[in-house]
């Protein structure tokens, strides 16, 4: 479980991996969804090694859980795009003008 405060709120996500040989199947989903519930955290999140079936990553997203899938950076698969998530902590603009012309 990872706890946080982002600005006035307190933010609590409960991670679940699985190193499945194949995808996590919606049973597997479910009993997330029920630990994250019980739990009471602000996000849930699955990550998988090989991934999740059609019918788990519909019903995570239903209820608000995020699924991930580890990708092999130094090799990855064709066709697919690596996205890196990131946030901006602090940003401090210099001098700045603009002009309008009429």
């Amino acid at each position: 479980m990872v706890e946080t405060k982002v600005g006035q709120f307190n933010v609590t996500i409960a991670i679940e991996c699985k190193d499945y040989k194949t995808p996590v199947d919606v049973k597997e989903v479910e009993s997330f969804i029920s630990m994250v519930d019980d739990l009471g955290v602000t996000q849930g999140a699955m990550v998988a090694s090989v991934g999740f079936t059609v019918t788990a990553v519909k019903r995570a997203k239903e209820a608000g859980v995020d699924t991930y899938q580890l990708l092999d950076v130094q090799n990855p698969p064709v066709g697919r795009l690596l996205s890196v998530p990131f946030a901006v902590r602090e940003l401090i603009l210099g001098l700045y003008s603009f002009t309008i012309d009429l």
